[in-house]
């Protein structure tokens, strides 16, 4: 499934590798809290009731962004066009789902951008 626009931050510094051909890859793990106004409408107060956990992939092109980007621990991206396969597996009785995508394009989020 291709997706598209997705916000998500950097659960850990990016691990950068070189394909057999010399091409960059780069792996990601990436969070996406879903947030609950546990506040009012005039005075919210926003609690993380939920948090999805994306391992991602980039090849090429899209790696050597990644890259120059610098992208570091905590920083947020936005996945602007990838690949989506899901994966769901078992660990210590609790069941957990695993996205996993091919990032093809992204757009890095800065601190004033936030």
């Amino acid at each position: 499934m291709i997706i598209s626009a997705k916000l998500l931050r950097l659960g850990t510094k990016p691990e950068i590798d070189f394909m057999s051909d010399g091409q960059p890859k780069v792996k990601l793990n990436l969070a996406e809290n879903q947030n609950k106004n546990t506040g009012t409408r005039d005075e919210p107060v926003w609690e993380t009731v939920d948090t999805s956990w994306f391992q991602m992939v980039a090849f090429g092109d899209a790696a050597k962004a990644i890259i120059d980007a610098k992208l570091k621990e905590g920083d947020a991206i936005e996945l602007i066009k990838g690949q989506h396969t899901k994966v769901t597996k078992e660990y210590d009785g609790e069941k957990k789902t695993f996205h996993n995508y091919t990032i093809q394009e992204f757009k890095k989020y800065d601190k004033r951008n936030d």
